[in-house]
Order: structure tokens, then sequence, then C-alpha cells
């Protein structure tokens, strides 16, 4: 539901633009999170009232709002060839595909006061404690969907290089913790939420912390610059980073526990392409 949320919100700042729409306005919408959750009947009648939320403002009938949220890489890569004009990308996507599709940065998300986040590697209690013991054995997760972006960018070459690594792709985070505390798997790999999610619970006794990322700038939302220019552009960087100060907009914030829309600093994502790119 976290990650639902954080997309829905996403997807109605954007679209919501200020001003009059053409009747025959299109906008689309790509949003990749390989190893997330799918939409249950809640979610999907939460993203009915969002698209009327996305109506009123703008103008634009829920006919000619199309978007697809997907949770497999493979759909996400052919998704993308579709070429589509707003995209919610999980970071290693947006990395690899921002140059080569000519994506443009127009918003961060601002989440508990901070717009970055950690990569934590761990291991069972009685499994490997240094770096050095887990390497040419397998990682468990859902971060784990692209090599380069785990050796290059989160590990940052210490556990080897990308065609080095053993990786098991999981549906459900759940599912790389019990790898890991049923032998399965040397390590699981979990994001800021994961982790913080089994702090308290029966497996946080069961594992060990091995490894902690730098922090990473959060994927940001970004626009295809063939689709989505001039005017356009600068009227959706200025509605979500001005969300905060109108009421229904701060509420939807509010709702799903994002702080604001914040401006992206300039190449911040710069250094981790550079690397993946390596």
């Amino acid at each position: 539901m976290r990650f639902f949320a954080l997309y829905c919100i996403t997807l109605i700042s954007v679209v919501a633009l200020p001003g009059k729409v053409s009747a025959n306005s299109k906008l689309t919408f790509l949003i990749c999170q390989p190893g997330g959750p799918d939409l249950k009947d809640q979610e999907q009648a939460l993203m009915r009232d969002f698209y009327s939320y996305v109506g009123k403002r703008v103008g634009v009938t829920q006919d000619n709002i199309s978007g697809e949220y997907l949770t497999k890489r493979k759909k996400c890569l052919k998704a993308l060839k579709k070429k589509p004009s707003v995209l919610m990308l999980s970071l290693d996507m947006f990395l690899s595909a921002s140059r080569a599709k000519s994506l443009k940065p127009v918003a961060q998300i601002k989440m508990r006061g901070k717009t970055s986040g950690q990569y934590f590697l761990m291991s069972s209690v009685e499994g490997p404690k240094e770096l050095s013991a887990i390497r040419g054995k397998q990682i468990s997760g859902t971060m784990v969907q692209d090599s380069a972006f785990v050796a290059k960018v989160v590990m940052n070459g210490q556990l080897g290089a990308a065609d080095s690594l053993k990786l098991k792709p999981q549906k459900l985070g759940l599912r790389g913790v019990r790898d890991v505390i049923r032998g399965k798997s040397a390590a699981v790999l979990l994001d800021e939420a994961q982790y913080n999610a089994i702090e308290g619970t029966p497996f946080q006794k069961k594992l060990q912390l091995v490894f902690t990322s730098d922090p990473l700038p959060n994927a940001p939302i970004a626009v295809s610059t063939s689709k989505v220019k001039g005017s356009t552009l600068k009227k959706m960087q200025n509605t979500m980073r001005n969300m905060t100060q109108d009421p229904e907009g701060k509420k939807l914030l509010d709702a799903f526990g994002i702080d604001a829309f914040v401006a992206p600093k300039k190449d911040v994502w710069n250094p981790m392409m550079e690397k993946m790119s390596r």
C-alpha cells in the first residue's frame, strides 16, 4: 500500500496542470516498480477517485488519460518502447533509461524529511558477517533486478563486478528475508522502507546487518522531453512544487505521508548514471 500510494499521488500531481486543456489532450503514464505490489480492488477504487480529481482540475476526460502500473521488469522495458510522456520508474530503471530516452526530472518526492534513501544488505544471524564472505553467493530481494545497479551504485564496487553477482529477484521483500532465514540465500538487499518494516518483528532477531549504502537520491518524477515541453513543462513543475500551498493538494499529500514535491537538485543523478555506464 505504501508503494501504491506513492505512485498514485505522483500520477495526480503530474497531470494536475492549471489552465485550459484541449478536449483532445492526452497524457500517458508509465509507473514501474519491479518487485512492487500488484493493485487490489481497494487500490483500483482509489485510482478511479484520482482520475476524477484529474478530470476536475485539468478538463481532460478519463478516456484521454491512460497509464500502466507494472511490477515486472520485462513488461516495464517493453512499455518504455511505447514512449510514455510521464514516468515514475524505480531508481535502477531511471538510471538506465534516462539518457537513452531523453528523460527530464521535474520533481522529487520528499518523505519523512528526506529526498534520499539507503539500502541495507542483511544476512542471517548465523550467516556471513562480512562482505567478503558474501562474494559469489546468492542475494535475494525486490531490489536486485539490475546487477549493474546493485554492484556499481548500491555496493559501490565492494561486492565485485556486476557479472559476478548471483541475484535472485523476488516479488515481495518478505520472500527475500525468508530466503535468508531458511538458508536459501546468503543475504537479502532491502530498501529503507523494507528495512524499517522489519524493525520490532521476529524477523529482526534472525537477521544481522552486513552493509549500509550511502544515501542515494530517490528516483524522480520525469517526463519525456519530446512529449512534455515549453509552457506545459513549466506548469507541471510549478503545480507539483506548490501542492503544499493548495488545501486540496496538501490534503492529498498528507493522506499518503508525503511531505512535498521539491525541485530536483541539478545533475544529482549524474554520478550514479556514470557508474552504471562503466
